[in-house]
């Protein structure tokens, strides 16, 4: 009497499956190119090349940039964007879900882009000059830096937007006034308000909430100038320097 054939579980043939698909290769640009489509690949820049990202670009990958590259963004939506090495970002328009940089990357953000989460490592830096924030905010680790001078700051869900500072790192805001003392940040956890130093006003209800993590890491509120007041000790400056000599 033959035997029952064993029934293999279902759970096995579509692991068997998974493992015997190759795996798709990255896309690799070594030369200045300009991306305005639909790229499902994950992506590498590589060889100091210049890559520009605008209208129409949706990179469902991640995109990484490494060695020197430059990487330009001014439209379009990338899921997850990495900078390594000495590679450098200037984000102007479009979103970005995920963010990371790490080693002596370098980044900046303004005008339009949206930024859903920023995550810097190693000693990499960021500036926020603008843009919109929101959903997972800013971790610094290592020692990494990162600067606030603008931005627009929204809560996902009715969520907070945590600045967190970990390790070694160091967060800094430049403000014209604070409703927490200037200097370091000390404190468990608290929210902050008050005007930034492109003019912005951060309001009590968009919960912006400051976080250290590690006894060395770093929140710091820095005072500027109120713009007018720049303007008067600039002016009067000039008037001192160009005043005529009576002997």
């Amino acid at each position: 009497m033959p035997h029952p054939r064993k029934k293999t579980p279902i759970s096995i043939l579509i692991l068997s499956l998974l493992l015997s698909t190759p795996t798709q290769a990255a896309l690799i640009i070594t030369t200045d190119t300009t991306i305005n489509s639909t790229i499902n690949d994950d992506i590498e820049i590589r060889n100091n090349a210049t890559v520009t990202i605008t209208e129409g670009a949706n990179i469902t990958g991640k995109l990484t940039a490494h060695d020197a590259s430059t990487l330009n963004i001014n439209g379009g939506n990338i899921e997850t964007l990495s900078l390594r090495q000495n590679s450098s970002l200037t984000a102007t328009g479009g979103q970005i879900i995920r963010f990371f940089s790490s080693d002596n990357a370098q980044s900046q953000f303004s005008d339009n882009i949206t930024v859903h989460g920023i995550s810097t490592n190693d000693s990499s830096r960021a500036k926020i000059l603008g843009g919109a924030l929101t959903r997972w905010g800013v971790t610094t680790s290592g020692n990494s830096l990162v600067d606030v001078f603008g931005g627009e700051f929204t809560r996902d869900h009715n969520l907070l937007v945590y600045f967190y500072s970990r390790d070694h790192s160091t967060l800094r805001f430049h403000m014209i006034n604070s409703d927490l003392p200037f200097g370091p940040f000390q404190g468990a956890g608290e929210a902050l308000s008050g005007t930034l130093a492109d003019g912005t006003y951060i309001s009590p209800n968009q919960y912006l909430w400051l976080e250290t993590q590690y006894e060395d890491a770093q929140i710091l509120i820095l005072p500027i100038p109120e713009p007018t007041t720049a303007i008067l000790l600039t002016s009067l400056t000039l008037f001192i320097s160009h005043r005529p000599q009576f002997h």
